[in-house]
């Protein structure tokens, strides 16, 4: 219903709901909408839930199956949100909290569920605004197709992008004449990155992604902590080099999103900065942000079923990553980045659907475009390991800065040499001197 020349919204906002109720429509708002908050400077706890409505009732643990329904909206700023109740928005499009205003910070408590298990859903969204926080403690699921747990995304304009397009340092319009972009002046709320921190220890899952950042969505910072479990993709589109037609700002190549694993949480799921040696965790998917990413293995241990594609990576001293090899191996890399320090333990396990190598044939692990950095123990990284009847030698190339496995031979299967389907086949350890 707005008027403006940008609109992010597919649906009608509670307040229109309202409204429209005042003109005398007969509707359910709360089959809708859970609770929405239009308010500044509140510090509270959100204990309204969203389930599926049956004679004006919510009918407690049944997931709401409205298309578009909304568990929380915050539309306000400088907001403190705790949420505690369940927000089960299962329908077409559903979103478990929805946050726009600037400068809010979003708690879900660690008993919490929310759902938008259905299709194009969304867990916890972000769409609009500058310097927001999430604390995430209990459990955000997006399981049906398209979904994505946790999304930063502006999003585009109902009206077309090219009437005007928003975002973290966005503002800008296609010039009809010469079909060019063109910057316009930038709004209050679009002068910082959309996210300052996202700390996770709760449990998140997406079909699409588990986290996922849009491409005109600035995060700064996303902290994955002892407790965390993510099941899906960590994707971010954001490209603040490339898309330098439309970004204002001095520095775009500045405007990274550092993605920490293995810092230590306080007793309030915040971030505190603080390797943390107990981290334990497992990313089923695949880790992608080649233009924006910064990723860091700071304590710990953790471990990646899919491929690394991001800007940088680096591991501490005293950690383990663990990568899995999968078909990328054969025509790419599990890991590329620009730059690649490995200052820990590295181990592989193989994916089962890994087939078909011969003697000879190569497995890229890690492909760093400027420079890679590895730790040995061992003059040339030789090592033998068995995988299905396969035996493999590292090979590292310092030139090239690449470390690969190479099949040294392929035994029959008559040899009785047992699968090792999912085990570790090798081990770089973090004892020794660096190579540069």
């Amino acid at each position: 219903m707005s008027h403006q020349n940008y609109r992010n919204w597919g649906t009608f906002m509670e307040a229109e709901l309202a409204l429209l109720q005042d003109l005398g429509y007969n509707l359910d708002r709360r089959d809708f909408y859970g609770f929405s908050i239009y308010r500044n400077n509140l510090d509270s706890e959100n204990d309204n839930p969203f389930f599926a409505r049956e004679n004006g009732r919510y009918v407690t643990g049944k997931p709401n199956t409205s298309p578009w329904g909304i568990g929380l909206h915050i539309y306000g700023s400088e907001n403190k949100v705790t949420q505690t109740a369940d927000l089960l928005a299962d329908g077409f499009s559903g979103i478990g909290v929805r946050v726009d205003g600037s400068e809010n910070t979003l708690t879900i408590d660690s008993d919490t569920k929310i759902t938008a298990n259905g299709e194009y859903g969304h867990g916890i969204l972000f769409s609009y605004g500058k310097g927001q926080n999430l604390v995430l403690r209990g459990t955000v699921e997006a399981s049906g197709d398209h979904g994505k747990a946790v999304a930063f995304d502006f999003g585009d304009n109902m009206l077309s992008n090219r009437t005007e397009y928003r975002g973290s340092y966005i503002r800008a319009n296609i010039d009809e004449e010469t079909n060019d972009w063109e910057k316009n002046e930038l709004l209050p709320e679009l002068e910082g990155e959309l996210i300052t921190g996202a700390d996770i220890t709760g449990a998140v899952t997406g079909s699409d992604a588990a986290v996922y950042i849009g491409p005109s969505a600035y995060v700064k910072n996303i902290n994955i902590m002892k407790g965390a479990s993510i099941n899906g993709d960590i994707v971010s589109d954001w490209k603040p080099v490339t898309d330098q037609a439309i970004i204002t700002h001095a520095n775009p190549e500045m405007l990274m999103t550092t993605l920490i694993f293995g810092d230590a949480p306080d007793e309030n799921g915040v971030h505190t900065g603080n390797a943390d040696a107990a981290f334990d965790a497992t990313v089923k998917g695949n880790i992608s942000g080649r233009e924006s990413v910064d990723m860091k293995v700071s304590g710990g241990k953790l471990a990646v079923t899919g491929n690394i594609k991001v800007h940088s990576l680096e591991t501490a001293e005293s950690t383990v990553l663990s990568l899995t090899m999968t078909d990328a191996a054969k025509t790419g890399a599990v890991v590329l980045a620009d730059t690649i320090d490995i200052g820990g333990t590295l181990t592989y396990s193989f994916d089962p659907l890994l087939h078909g190598l011969d003697t000879g044939d190569v497995l890229t692990v890690l492909n760093a475009e400027n420079s890679l950095t590895l730790t040995q123990t061992s003059e040339d990284f030789s090592l033998d390991s068995i995988f299905d009847y396969y035996t493999f030698n590292s090979v590292y190339d310092q030139n090239e800065n690449t470390l690969r496995l190479k099949v040294s031979s392929v035994q029959s299967k008559s040899a009785g040499v047992q699968s090792s389907y999912g085990m570790t086949a090798s081990v770089i350890s973090a004892v020794g001197n660096k190579i540069m």
